[in-house]
């Protein structure tokens, strides 16, 4: 079988591109004819650290904004005109033009959250909606990323839910494990001291993403060190935060890592802790789990059972009680349990049920 998957990254190494990064390489690695169509050489460079079992194109341009991405997407159009292969797997707005032709093949959509494609506003945001709904609706099959997000996609994209299966967000357990070291080496890497006591929070710095309120609870919790690692525009408010509080020497703005630094971080912790204002999946806490991290989140219950706390979002009280309590408790249990709960999001689970519904569609 061949597979297109298309893919674009305005974040980098993370999120989106990562994902369909790992799909690329497990589809490849069930004997699958893959082809990744990526917007810039960027991408391809970090889709080669993951694998190269797969044919790259990069057609550009990069993507940078919403015409960026308009032109992207017709040149994947008019790219796989004439190409020859099964099925088309890709997300956001990138199969639109394709969508449009006649003789095309199946197409598999995949739209994540909502929330990823909220940009600009007024007409903009109206034709930008417009194609993405045309997108669900022309396309053989949606795949949703949780059953939470089911009633969500099948409003807002009109369409019936015998056109949607779930295929969730992920982690490469195995690859995680091979890149980290261990939690002495990690520490010794990154200069964090041996007997501190390390929470965590990897997330793009968004307002949506809660760090503040991360920040906020970490001055009730005492004799602790706070590292953030990403970036994103709310970095200087949070930075700002930081010296009002006090908490320059117990905060590290570790910026964007590479892959092997950032498993390295979540082996140099003892506690991750999501305070994000948004449902669904978080591939930050499922790679925490896959180094047995205990979990401490706002949200993503479905990943918190004897692993950690779930808490109530914009609270910073809770928020330090919460890390307090995990400080206190038997993390090495929670961290086998965080092993455990992980392994159904595993991209060789992923992997099958999206060659499952590919077979499924070509039938």
């Amino acid at each position: 079988m061949r597979v297109v998957l298309t893919l674009y990254g305005a974040k980098g190494y993370s999120g989106l591109p990562k994902y369909f990064y790992f799909l690329a390489k497990h589809l490849a690695m069930n004997g699958l004819d893959v082809k990744v169509i990526v917007d810039s050489d960027d991408r391809l460079n970090k889709l080669f650290e993951v694998t190269r079992d797969v044919e790259v194109k990069v057609l550009g341009p990069a993507v940078t904004g919403i015409a960026s991405k308009a032109l992207f997407a017709y040149n994947i159009a008019r790219y796989l005109r004439d190409k020859d292969f099964d099925i088309l797997h890709s997300c956001d707005v990138l199969p639109y033009f394709y969508l449009m032709q006649q003789d095309r093949k199946p197409v598999v959509f995949q739209p994540f959250s909502n929330e990823l494609f909220q940009i600009g506003g007024g007409d903009i945001r109206r034709l930008f909606y417009f194609v993405l709904r045309s997108c669900g609706q022309k396309a053989e099959a949606l795949a949703v990323v949780g059953e939470w997000d089911m009633d969500k996609v099948i409003k807002y994209y009109g369409v019936d839910k015998g056109k949607t299966f779930i295929l969730p967000v992920g982690v490469d357990i195995d690859f995680i494990r091979s890149m980290a070291m261990g939690r002495d080496e990690a520490r010794e890497q990154l200069g964090i001291p041996h007997n501190a006591f390390v929470v965590l929070s990897v997330n793009i710095l968004l307002p949506c993403k809660g760090i503040s309120y991360l920040v906020e609870a970490f001055k009730d919790v005492p004799d602790a060190l706070l590292v953030i690692v990403s970036s994103g525009p709310e970095e200087s408010t949070l930075r700002w935060m930081v010296a009002i509080l006090g908490l320059q020497d117990r905060v590290i703005f570790a910026g964007k890592v590479g892959e092997k630094d950032l498993y390295n971080y979540y082996s140099a912790a003892d506690v991750f802790v999501s305070p994000t204002l948004l449902r669904g999946s978080s591939m930050g806490i499922m790679e925490a789990e896959a180094l047995g991290l205990p979990i401490i989140s706002t949200h993503q219950e479905f990943l918190i059972d004897g692993n950690g706390l779930v808490v109530p979002e914009k609270n910073p009280m809770a928020i330090a009680e919460a890390i307090i309590k995990v400080r206190n408790s038997d993390r090495v249990s929670m961290g086998k349990k965080s092993r455990k709960i992980v392994e159904p999001y595993d991209f060789k689970n992923i992997a099958k049920t999206a060659i499952h519904k590919y077979e499924e569609i070509l039938k």
